[in-house]
């Protein structure tokens, strides 16, 4: 399927490229053909060529400034040489001086079937260079023998080079012998047969790849002056045309004084009010750039073949063909008889034929050569962007080459990719916890990430308090059961210096940790659970694998092993006697108090458990029964191996669950596995066990010798333990067994190949559902691209109850993931990755984590870091250089407010970290343009002009509902614009002195009341400008003007929801974003400003937890239920008291687990007391935080209100100043323009430029790789080193 897909998809890209390179063409011939028409004057011919010839290069200076960081500090002393600079104005000047001439001496002036063919001449000059190089490359013969100097005689090049030499001289040659054919038949004047002669040529020579190279890439390492000086060159060529047009139209014209010639041309613009003539070069315009796009997609996709060489070849052809049977149609005059006898130009055209053809046959083999890689960048494709408006294609072919296309160093290296999924939770409902683990679940068995390496983390504020499991975090263990199949006996409890960790392994493999924070020992909130999950990962988790940059285990690193333990006496010697269990550690801590104390865990992994007691091989035969020498496997030897009475005639009487003691007798020595009391020590009693436990029981490990000096001491040691307390402890300490000795380290980190370039941190909220797809959508745009940090991907917000705010929040985040998120992808770099669902490196968090744990030092720090983290983590990254990224295949969904009241609140979280995020970037913005590359100029003053918008949102709202009220429905301007603003201003007011329940009942007031007119306003205006615009056209008096923008700000979200087809629909909620539109605009940045104070979450806080009923946990009941026999839980009939009791009855403290346990328990504790601590690493204190908030509040809103007055006060001046209502119409659409008209237009441009790329993209990885093509990498593009 995937071969046929291919094979379609290179049939359709040959027919695009041909059919827009032969309409191209045709477009060509029919602008020049109009300036000859007899109704243009000589002035506004030459104007029309010089629209004609400057527009590409125009375009071509605005590609330059798109991908050139002029901002950015270069390096010093890396000026391009002054040679270069001298031939690169030398080269564009000549250039220019060579187009207008050609234009306007022969394309004009020649049939098309004479002209367009010469085009072609400029192939023959580079065909001639590739023939000498290749000439002088071919190796020499190894029976060639050497003279006395040692040097290789001159080797005379083979007959097939010596061909291709000739054949290209033939080409280069064939021109000027038309042109002088023409001279002397008095077809052509001297001029033309010059131009014909050695323009071609010419430049032909200017565009040659190593010319080119030379002066744009000096050197191999390019700087940034030398990407800088490109765009002087373009400027010098278009510096160049228009004198040169100037010059020529001056020669031809009556006028002597040269400054009125510029006049003269200037008035020659006349001629584009008529649409006749402007349709002919938008085509072309357009066409050509549809071109330039068509030709760099066949290409990304390693199809220079059908994607350029062949369409060029044959669309010269059929628009030959086209324009000389319809030129009287399409420009009044016959191609056969105009310009003068039709055999003669014809035998010029067989002979410009030959010459035309043999260039593609000479350099087949550098046209037909294929990029190395799929979706290779354009700047590596080609020596310069943009094309030319006569020598299109030719340009093209000329500046295609492949052969400098750098390898992949990296090529055969097969790097583990690891994703560790990261997730904060505080207060989520049991249904937005549900989604999250049914994701991870189906992501751990997604086939389409077999090959990738998963954990999940999950870190829950407040949630324990202590060893006690708060309602959320039992909720989730609940719902770890009964949706997940994943019990309390799968599971690992560990008690730990932040709280506590359960963890788990799914049914596809996947490790889930549950981090449960406990207030009291480390900080709270989102942040620092970020920064506990980055620094977990990246100083612990990831350091597991062996080929990791951190791991030290090589490094002779000390690590505490744990403490040996022996037995001592007890002082009393009444009875039996007894013996306390002690460390033989320098800190001499006592492990357990005495051996009479039974079924008490107190574990340490590396010593035995009960079951793994075992005769010592000394034991004399005597004292074995033969009954012993039976498998210890056996039931016969389990029940036969305890006698009833012993050869001392002590009887077995059996004792009481907690009974356990040890009789002086003949001593055995005793292995230990596990060093517990839930162990009885043994000599010849073995008691019956559950059935398929014995293993367990036989299971030796790590030995403890009991100290020499108690042999001397210690006489037979007895034991007599209760058959039903054996066996149920034997099935408890199973259980723990299994949970204590999981062993998390992944599979593979001892061999597998890994770095920090291809290690993930995947953070997402605690709602969000996502697929394995939208994962890999990820990695893959991570993946090719090394200066990528973090990647987002589209989140779509769904709410528990569908209505207007969700219907709002629909189309606000389709639109802004639409227009903004895309145009920043093209121009720059993403502003922000949400945290709900982003894709973070590795190496990009390590030059941030340190910073990004900063504590809050003043005031307005707080909404920077605390309630804007994700924007904070993206300023940062951009700061080191790191770029963000967004994929719109990425989907995701996550839960929306459904209520008014906690949309405001939200809002009024996320207003006040946008502005603090956005002041901050304002603020370092030269550090941004120093150290990123990505930040262009245009990207500069996007964000600033963003900035600014921002800021003047309010004022700029009040206008247009209150214009439109006097434009639309006549009410004069002056009785609405004071009232709603001192409306606004008065709500301002409120906000800082009333309850936010009063605050929020305003808001939905004012919200009804404002949306309505702002609705009635947009709606009838929108209807009544098409009105206008229709009588227009009827009466054929149609002409754009300003109030028409109005109409493109509507119909660029039309267009926005086209582009992506699939979410098109959700147009239709735009309605309900128009209603709100003043409330978010208007009313939510006052709200938010005068509540600055206010540190709350707003979101979740009166959410109740729901923990299911405890019989749907039979695991867990059954497990309660024998803790209950051994007395060690206290009875409850309450299911979250039972859950509770289960968890704790698991619990054990991380130190007593093992080595790595006690590694991870000293990272813990050593992050708790440097950074997450309660008591460490603290910023500002609470009443001196609440005082600069509250100052903070006022300055603010001050500042904000005066700045909106101004605005409004300067906006109304200009309104009123204007006399008559369709001049206030317009002064409204230019305002709205001039306000938003940059941004869209950027937004607009980046969407549809973004959309192709992902389009392109996404085909090259499914059909071309799966089309035979599996072996051809895809581009990555590598970080370079930043310039100081």
């Amino acid at each position: 399927m995937g071969t046929l897909e291919k094979t379609l998809l290179t049939i359709c890209l040959f027919f695009t490229v041909f059919g827009l390179m032969t309409l191209q063409k045709i477009s060509l011939v029919v602008c020049l053909r109009m300036v000859l028409h007899p109704t243009v004057l000589i002035e506004q011919g030459y104007a029309v060529l010089s629209v004609f010839l400057v527009s590409p290069y125009l375009f071509s200076v605005a590609l330059v400034i798109w991908n050139t960081p002029f901002l950015r500090k270069a390096k010093k002393g890396a000026l391009p040489p002054l040679r270069c600079v001298a031939l690169g104005i030398f080269s564009a000047a000549v250039e220019g001086a060579c187009i207008v001439a050609f234009t306007t001496r022969v394309m004009a002036v020649l049939p098309v079937f004479v002209s367009l063919p010469a085009t072609q001449g400029v192939l023959g000059i580079s065909s001639l260079m590739a023939a000498l190089k290749e000439s002088k490359k071919r190796p020499r013969d190894s029976s060639q023998p050497i003279d006395a100097a040692g040097q290789v005689p001159h080797i005379a090049p083979s007959v097939v080079g010596g061909a291709k030499i000739m054949a290209s001289v033939l080409c280069v040659m064939i021109y000027p012998a038309v042109a002088c054919f023409l001279y002397i038949l008095d077809l052509a004047d001297s001029s033309t047969s010059l131009c014909l002669a050695f323009v071609p040529t010419l430049l032909g020579l200017i565009w040659t790849k190593d010319l080119q190279s030379y002066i744009l890439r000096p050197s191999e390492q390019v700087s940034l002056f030398h990407e800088r000086f490109r765009l002087f060159y373009w400027i010098v060529k278009i510096g160049a045309l228009i004198f040169f047009i100037l010059v020529e139209m001056y020669t031809r014209s009556e006028t002597s004084d040269s400054r009125g010639t510029l006049n003269v041309l200037l008035d020659g613009f006349s001629i584009f009010n008529d649409t006749y003539v402007m349709w002919p070069l938008v085509i072309h315009f357009l066409t050509s750039i549809l071109v330039y796009g068509g030709v760099y997609t066949s290409l990304a996709l390693r199809e220079p073949l059908f994607g350029i060489t062949l369409p060029s070849l044959l669309s010269m052809v059929l628009s030959i063909m086209i324009c000389v049977i319809q030129a009287p149609g399409l420009f009044s005059l016959d191609e056969t008889t105009h310009f003068g006898p039709f055999p003669l130009y014809l035998i010029c055209a067989s002979f410009l034929a030959w010459a035309w053809a043999w260039p593609y046959i000479l350099n087949s083999s550098s046209l037909l050569t294929k990029p190395q890689h799929l979706l290779t960048p354009y700047k590596v494709l080609f020596t310069d962007y943009g094309w030319n408006p006569v020598f299109a294609d030719q340009t093209l072919l000329i500046g295609f080459d492949c052969s400098k296309e750098p390898s992949d160093s990296n090529a055969g290296k097969r790097v583990k990719t690891r994703i560790y999924i990261c997730t904060t939770m505080y207060r989520e409902a049991d249904y937005e916890m549900e989604r999250l683990l049914l994701s991870l679940s189906q992501l751990s068995a997604d086939p389409l990430l077999q090959d990738v390496y998963f954990e999940s983390n999950v870190f829950m504020d407040n949630g324990c308090r202590g060893d006690t499991l708060t309602e959320f975090a039992l909720q989730f263990v609940s719902l770890l059961d009964t949706k997940i199949g994943v019990s309390m006996d799968k599971c690992r409890c560990w008690s730990t210096p932040y709280g506590i960790q359960i963890s788990c392994k799914m049914a596809g493999g996947l490790w889930l940790f549950l981090h449960l924070k406990d207030p009291q020992k480390v900080k709270a909130k989102k942040r620092w659970s970020q920064s506990m999950y980055i620094n977990y990962v990246m100083k612990y988790r990831k350091t597991l694998w062996k080929g990791d940059s951190d791991n030290k285990t090589n490094s002779n690193v000390k690590v505490d092993s744990p403490p040996s333990a022996t037995l001592k006496p007890a002082s009393s010697t009444d009875g039996p006697q007894q013996f306390h269990l002690v460390t033989t550690a320098e800190t001499g801590e006592i492990i357990s108090n005495d051996l009479n104390y039974t079924l008490r865990r107190i574990t340490n992994v590396g010593y035995p458990t009960y079951g793994a007691f075992s005769p010592s091989p000394t034991k004399s035969a005597e004292q074995t029964s033969s009954d012993d020498a039976s498998s210890p496997n056996s039931e016969s030897s389990s029940q036969s191996s305890c006698p009833d009475e012993d050869t001392k005639g002590h009887v077995n009487k059996g004792f009481h669950d907690d009974d356990l003691y040890l009789e002086q007798g003949d001593v055995t020595a005793v292995n230990l596995s596990v060093l517990t009391l839930n162990t009885a020590l043994r000599t010849n009693c073995v008691p019956a066990l559950p059935p398929g436990m014995e293993s367990r029981f036989y299971q030796r490990l790590t030995p403890v010798t009991l100290p020499s000096q108690l042999y001397s001491n210690l006489g037979q040691v007895r034991h007599h333990v209760s058959h039903d307390v054996i066996k149920e402890a034997a099935l408890e300490e199973t259980v723990a067994t299994s949970a204590t000795e999981i062993d998390d380290r992944p599979e593979g980190a001892d061999s597998d190949l890994v770095d920090d370039d291809h290690t993930f941190i995947l953070a997402t909220d605690a709602d969000m559902a996502f697929h394995g797809e939208a994962v890999k959508e990820l990695l893959e745009l991570c993946g090719s691209d090394l200066r990528v940090g973090a990647a987002c991907g589209r989140t779509h917000p769904v709410g528990k109850r569908s209505g207007p705010i969700v219907w709002h929040q629909v189309f606000e985040y389709a639109k802004d993931f639409w227009m903004i998120k895309n145009a920043q992808n093209i121009i720059g770099s993403v502003s922000c990755c949400p945290g709900c669902f982003s894709l973070y490196r590795a190496s990009a968090i390590r030059d941030v984590m340190d910073k990004y744990s900063t504590p809050t030092r003043s005031p307005w720090t707080v909404y920077v870091k605390d309630t804007g983290e994700d924007r904070w983590m993206a300023t940062l990254m951009m700061i080191n250089g790191w770029r963000m990224r967004y994929s719109p295949f990425a989907d995701n969904s996550t839960y929306c407010p459904d209520t008014f009241e906690e949309y405001y609140k939200q809002r009024r979280r996320w207003i006040l970290s946008d502005m603090a995020n956005a002041v901050l970037a304002v603020q370092n913005i030269l550090r941004l343009i120093r150290n990123n590359e990505c930040f262009s100029l245009i990207y500069v003053v996007y964000l600033v002009n963003m900035f600014l918008n921002t800021v003047i949102t309010p004022g700029t709202a009040v206008v247009m509902i209150t214009a439109g009220l006097e434009l639309v429905f006549d009410i004069p301007y002056m009785y609405t614009t004071l009232p709603l603003a001192s409306v606004v201003y008065l709500f301002a007011i409120l906000c800082t002195c009333t309850k936010q329940s009063t605050q929020v009942r305003l808001i939905n007031i004012l919200t009804l009341f404002m949306g309505g007119l702002f609705s009635s306003v947009a709606l009838y205006g929108c209807y009544k400008i098409t009105s206008m615009m229709v009588e227009e056209a009827k009466a054929g008096d149609f002409h754009f003007q300003q109030h028409y923008m109005i109409l493109l700000l509507a119909l660029s979200l039309v267009y926005a929801s086209l582009m992506h087809p699939k979410e098109s629909y959700q147009i239709v909620y735009g309605f309900a974003y128009l209603f709100i539109f003043p409330a978010m605009h208007v009313l939510l940045p006052l709200y938010s400003i005068a509540n600055i104070i206010d540190q709350s979450w707003g979101t979740r806080d009166g959410n109740k937890a729901k923990i299911p009923k405890l019989s749907c946990l039979p695991n867990l009941k059954r497990f309660v239920k024998l803790r209950k026999r051994t007395k060690m839980v206290v009875k409850n009939e309450d299911s979250e008291a039972e859950l509770q009791s289960a968890v704790s009855a698991r619990l054990t403290d991380m130190r007593d687990c093992g080595e790595r346990a006690i590694q991870e328990h000293k990272f813990w504790a050593d992050l708790a007391a440097t950074l997450i601590g309660v008591g460490v690493n603290t910023g500002l204190e609470k009443a001196a935080l609440a005082q600069g908030l509250r100052t903070l509040r006022n300055r603010t809103l001050a500042t904000f209100l005066g700045l909106n007055a101004l605005w409004l006060a300067m906006l109304s001046y200009f309104y009123l100043g204007a006399d008559s209502p369709l001049a206030r119409l317009n002064i409204y659409g230019v305002m709205s323009g001039a306000l938003y008209g940059f941004t869209l237009a950027i937004q607009l441009v980046g969407l549809t430029a973004g959309r192709l790329e992902q389009v392109l993209g996404k085909v090259a990885r499914r059909i071309c790789r799966g089309g035979g093509d599996n072996h051809v990498p895809v581009w990555v593009s590598r970080r370079e080193s930043r310039e100081e």
